[in-house]
């Protein structure tokens, strides 16, 4: 999928019939969850969505949640996406695999060259697929 068509899947989602309204199931992702390098960008993250959420900038009924990496060595992105599944496992036990989840990874790397990876999560027959997609600004979603 190319970079354009995702911000514009994105930019639909979020601007066109979603900020600020409650959203019904399956007119929007059920869980955003953010990737924070570290527990001050977590703290900067939190402080951004909540922010927003008051000023009805986001899409209010959906449930976003930021994960900070583990200290000590950088895991990367595919650590981050497997640290951010096991938290969602703990906060939804098994139901967590029946939502529609964008997962937003914001690395030190990726913070110094303001660039975040986005990869959805999608319910697939019986398999749980994972589809990484383009690199995409975090300010293009939620700027």
């Amino acid at each position: 999928m190319s970079t354009y068509l995702m911000k514009t899947l994105i930019h639909r989602n979020l601007l066109k019939k979603s900020n600020g309204k409650l959203v019904a199931p399956g007119e929007f992702w059920d869980i955003v969850a953010i990737t924070a390098a570290d527990e001050k960008q977590e703290l900067a993250y939190n402080q951004q969505l909540s922010e927003k959420l008051k000023r009805k900038e986001l899409p209010l009924g959906v449930q976003y949640h930021v994960f900070v990496d583990p200290a000590g060595a950088k895991i990367g992105n595919g650590g981050s996406t497997l640290c951010a599944l096991q938290c969602l496992e703990k906060l939804y036990g098994d139901k967590w695999n029946s939502f529609t989840i964008l997962l937003i990874h914001s690395d030190e790397w990726k913070k110094k060259v303001s660039e975040s990876y986005v990869i959805t999560i999608e319910r697939l027959e019986d398999d749980l697929k994972i589809k990484e997609k383009e690199p995409t600004e975090l300010r293009n979603i939620f700027g």
